[in-house]
Formats: C-alpha cells, structure tokens, sequence
C-alpha cells in the first residue's frame, strides 16, 4: 500500500529530487511558500529546509531504489527501524495551513526585520507593541522584547498574531540657509 514518508535530503537539493523521484513515477509534496526575490521576482522557499515527501509502496519498490536518487541523504527513520510513514491527514492538514498562509500574503506576511515594531493581535497581550527580536522555528513562533511595568521581557508568540506598526515619516532635512543678516551658510559633505 502507498504510503508517504519524509525524505531528508542535501541543503538545496530539495526541488532535484522531488523532480528526479516524479520522474521515477512518484507522488511527491515539496512544502513551501512563495517569498520576493531580488526585482520583485517571486520565488518559492521550502518550508522544512532539506525536506520533502514521498508517497510510495516501500515493500513492492524497496527502500533502496529510493536511497540512491541523488541528493537524497534518506527517509525518515528512528533508529535502525524500516522508514516511518506519515498520516494521509497530516500532508493534507499541511497542505491546507499553507494554503492559508499563502492566501495572507506566503512567506512575507509572518516575517519581521530584528529590530521592528510590531503589534500583537491576539491573546491577553492585544494591542500592546512589541519589538521584533527573531524567528524560532519555521511554524511560525517567534520572540518579541515587550515592556511591561517598566521591564523588558522577552516572549514567545505565534507569528500570525503580529502586525507591522507603521513606521513615523521621517522628518524633513531642511536646513537654515543663513547665518543671519544675509550671510549664507556653506554645507560640504564629509
């Protein structure tokens, strides 16, 4: 019976072997979301870096006819044990979440600069601003500096219950062109 499994593979080879092992005639499901490039150009980014999934009859194919495809390192196994599947359920409760996240705006929309305000949208802590410290894990939790009574504390959060704050416009760089009494002032960089 097919079955999917989670397949490791080497750093950036993920699209070469879901494109060598669908030449092969399997299913396979590479996680991912779509993040700007460089020119505005849309590019896809894996959601599990160096991982994807494979559905396939392990006993009618065998695990070697999979463990030599290049850039493959192995499926998912806890110890010396045979490959673990992966519930039907959980790749489409996966498909759907990024389904989701896609329809909000992909990768872009549960990412911060360090440094940023953000506000926090959900939870006992609505409406209080926060500053963007860094993202945890690829799910989405992230850490924020709040101050609270006069301290800073460090939280955890879910990414989705961020919002970016609005920066202020910057003040306008009007300088005096006099000293005085017609007298002008020389501005020279450096």
């Amino acid at each position: 019976m097919k079955q999917w499994y989670a397949a490791h593979t080497k750093p950036n080879c993920e699209h070469q072997v879901a494109a060598i092992m669908q030449q092969q005639g399997f299913d396979t499901f590479l996680p991912q979301l779509s993040v700007s490039g460089n020119k505005n150009k849309l590019l896809w980014k894996p959601f599990f870096p160096t991982y994807l999934f494979v559905k396939v009859d392990i006993d009618e194919v065998g695990a070697s006819a999979l463990r030599w495809t290049p850039g493959l390192k192995h499926l998912v196994a806890f110890g010396d044990q045979s490959p673990v599947p992966v519930p039907d359920l959980t790749i489409e409760h996966l498909r759907r979440e990024l389904s989701t996240m896609e329809s909000v705006g992909g990768w872009e929309a549960y990412t911060f600069e360090p440094g940023e305000k953000v506000r926090i949208t959900q939870g006992p802590l609505r409406n209080m601003s926060a500053l963007f410290e860094r993202t945890l894990t690829p799910h989405g939790r992230v850490q924020v500096l709040l101050t609270y009574l006069d301290q800073v504390r460090r939280i955890q959060i879910d990414g989705a219950d961020l919002e970016r704050i609005e920066a202020a416009p910057p003040k306008s760089d009007k300088r005096r062109r006099t000293r005085g009494k017609g007298r002008s002032i020389c501005y020279t960089s450096g």
